[in-house]
């Protein structure tokens, strides 16, 4: 590295790899252009343009009129890219959501019992845990994406046949839709999350944290996409289900076909092939990606498995109309939006301790859900109060969890080249497999002793892991972002 390279970087703050992926990218072309100055001003508005400009105007003597047409095109490729993948985060999240008001409806007229219907929405988040398992030790390639694309828009189509079946058929043959389906949404899903940090290594964080937003967006607008639909449907005096699977499985492979013009490939595919397998005995083997991998899932749990069952309590318990008790879940939906956006924009050094904040926040709110446990008031305000802890804290989770086991799986020497997918397959692995296990335990838990005493449960089980897991931090004085647990 040259002598004005490492002053540009001391003084721009920014990493050796950040300038080496645009190096890197520079090096497969030879030809410079001249350009304007008008023109370069009109570039500085894409994302990095300016501190790129400074720098080629260090090291290569350029003049302020000139400019190399590849710095120009990998910025245009890099905004692409970006731009795919939040349409495919967008869609694939929509579609997850989107079934929920029409399921229930359909699955009921063919007389299925409730834990069937609770079944075949287990098989997408199970898909998702078992695609997870083997995206982890691929290379990353944006034929997985493309792939897993039309594989969901080809379960939509297959969604909308199984209308014509009835009893055991419909259940066996869309529960396994929809497992197929969970798998696709997560090969999509999975690559995108994993180019971030090498598109983006300098602002990965908050990148990151865009998508989540995305996706939290997503499952708010997937339902009312469904009920237009619905509407429209009504209007033209079609299937409301037709007209949504349709709608989803076009959108799914339009995207499909954009990322395959448009997404340039010497800028997403891994050249090198990894040399070793990420398993279950590695994560074990380090124990600060262990405790923060299954905390995170162990509040993913909760959260998923007292929300299946929190609008019935409300209407039971509170007697809460129908739009109130839709006000609470949105409202709680913001928050989360809100405060992913506040810590994506936080330029702090302590993300440990403040994804530390965040499970306890989560946890303490579970805690809230039950005040009768609590000898606490039976008032929806508390509920209200328990929504709002429980979406900060959701929100920080969901933003520093990727963050995070990055940092622990890039210091491993033995993961380091494909540290991106790994954390990407491991943060959707533990969100899949807390969305299935929480519905299926908690549920189970209602029936047995009832709402308020299950959410107690489960948020004293979550406070003892914590518990557990905040000893662990400060005996190895983990607290400090950076540090890694050496493997033998």
């Amino acid at each position: 590295m040259s002598f004005v390279s490492e002053i540009f970087m001391q003084r721009f703050r920014i990493s050796k790899s950040f300038l080496d992926l645009w190096q890197n990218y520079l090096d497969q072309f030879q030809s410079i252009f001249i350009f304007s100055r008008s023109q370069i001003l009109f570039q500085m508005k894409l994302p990095g343009a300016q501190i790129c400009i400074k720098y080629f105007m260090l090291t290569r003597n350029c003049q302020k009129n000139i400019l190399t047409i590849q710095l120009i095109n990998f910025m245009k490729q890099q905004n692409v890219i970006y731009q795919l993948i939040i349409l495919t985060i967008l869609v694939t999240n929509i579609g997850y959501s989107i079934v929920f008001p029409i399921i229930p409806i359909v699955a009921d007229d063919k007389d299925l019992y409730k834990y069937e219907i609770g079944i075949i929405f287990a098989m997408f988040p199970l898909g998702n845990v078992f695609s997870s398992s083997l995206m982890a030790n691929r290379e990353l390639k944006k034929n997985t994406i493309i792939i897993g694309l039309a594989t969901c828009s080809i379960s939509y189509v297959l969604l909308e046949l199984t209308n014509y079946l009835n009893g055991d058929y419909y259940f066996f043959i869309t529960a396994s839709i929809r497992f197929v389906n969970g798998i696709g949404a997560n090969m999509a899903q999975v690559p995108s999350y994993a180019l971030i940090p090498k598109l983006f290594p300098e602002n990965s964080q908050q990148q990151i944290a865009t998508l989540e937003m995305t996706g939290g967006l997503a499952t708010v607008l997937g339902p009312l996409f469904g009920a237009a639909f619905s509407i429209f449907a009504d209007y033209l005096e079609i299937s409301s289900s037709l007209m949504t699977f349709l709608f989803m499985a076009i959108t799914h492979m339009a995207i499909a076909i954009l990322i395959n013009i448009k997404m340039d490939k010497s800028l997403v595919e891994t050249k090198k092939k990894q040399e070793f397998q990420f398993g279950i005995k590695d994560l074990f083997k380090n124990k600060q990606l262990l405790f923060l991998s299954f905390n995170y899932c162990l509040q993913v749990l909760v959260v998923m498995g007292s929300r299946t069952q929190l609008s019935i309590e409300l209407k039971d318990t509170y007697l809460l109309p129908s739009y109130q008790i839709q006000l609470m879940f949105v409202t709680s939906t913001f928050v989360y939006l809100i405060t992913a956006w506040v810590i994506a924009r936080t330029q702090s050094q302590k993300q440990q301790q403040i994804f530390n904040v965040g499970l306890v926040f989560g946890a303490v709110s579970q805690f809230f859900y039950a005040p009768k446990v609590l000898n606490l008031p039976e008032s929806p305000l508390i509920i209200c109060f328990a929504d709002l802890f429980r979406g900060s804290g959701f929100g920080i989770g969901c933003v520093l969890m990727m963050p995070l086991a990055l940092i622990t799986l890039h210091n491993s020497q033995k993961f380091r080249e494909t540290s991106n997918l790994i954390g990407s397959a491991l943060y959707l692995g533990c969100w899949s497999f807390g969305d299935f296990l929480g519905p299926l335990i908690f549920g189970a838990l209602n029936d047995v002793i009832g709402f308020e005493k299950s959410c107690f449960l489960l948020a004293s089980i979550q406070v003892i892991f914590l518990l557990f897991y905040f000893i662990y931090q400060y005996s190895n004085k983990s607290n400090k972002i950076g540090i890694l647990i050496e493997e033998k």
